[in-house]
């Protein structure tokens, strides 16, 4: 009965290791992409002393680990959870934290320099004549794109644009219809390759929002 006792807890003891290895690989591929974003690891014990039990209650934590949690630098009484379905990956990681805060964070297949630009054409108050504009000055950085991938999102970034500036809504409200619409898609039966691409889009979509620019300081913890 011991050995099977300490066979259990050997085995207990392994896969809460895994499970934070599951947690925390996907950590240093994110942080090379931003110095602007801190992660820390809080462990709760139900058991014994139940150390950190009074965070877990402060920032309601529930029974079911692990929980990530996006704190903005400012104040700790406001905070976004991360989604529970979805999976704790790089790429989720990634859209997570772009898409809860203004930093700089390339998602794959995005490309710097052109998400500049969607970050200025993304502003609220430019006029149609300077979406135009940034259209044209977009169509104007094709050939620093000519490898096969970067071509590829560059004309996704171009068509997204184009279609903006002629369209009669704003471009977030476009932005938002467009995604809901690729995502529709990834619900149902596709192949590998279509889906690849909905995913692209959907990762250049995020560059379209103001104020993100890959030169702007702005500090975050998550």
């Amino acid at each position: 009965m011991a050995a099977n006792a300490d066979d259990a807890v050997k085995s207990l003891k392994n896969m809460a290791k895994t499970a934070a290895q599951l947690l925390f690989w996907p950590v240093p591929l994110l942080i090379q992409k931003s110095n602007d974003l801190l992660f820390a690891l809080v462990g709760i014990k139900d058991y014994g002393e139940k150390e950190n039990a009074d965070l877990g209650k402060r920032f309601k934590i529930p029974e079911k680990y692990p929980v990530i949690k996006l704190f903005n630098n400012e104040t700790l009484d406001k905070f976004v959870d991360y989604p529970e379905d979805d999976p704790v990956t790089v790429d989720s990681l990634r859209k997570f934290v772009s898409a809860n805060t203004d930093l700089y964070i390339g998602l794959p297949g995005c490309l710097k320099e052109i998400d500049e630009l969607a970050a200025k054409f993304s502003c609220p108050k430019k006029s149609k004549e300077t979406l135009l504009e940034i259209v044209t000055e977009t169509e104007q950085m094709e050939g620093l794109f000519s490898a096969e991938k970067a071509h590829k999102s560059f004309q996704i970034y171009l068509t997204l644009m184009r279609k903006m500036a002629q369209s009669d809504k704003s471009v977030k409200e476009f932005i938002a219809g467009e995604k809901d619409r690729v995502r529709n898609l990834l619900k149902g039966k596709i192949s590998d390759n279509k889906k690849a691409d909905l995913n692209l889009r959907l990762n250049i979509m995020e560059s379209f929002k103001p104020g993100r620019t890959p030169d702007k300081a702005t500090s975050d913890e998550l």
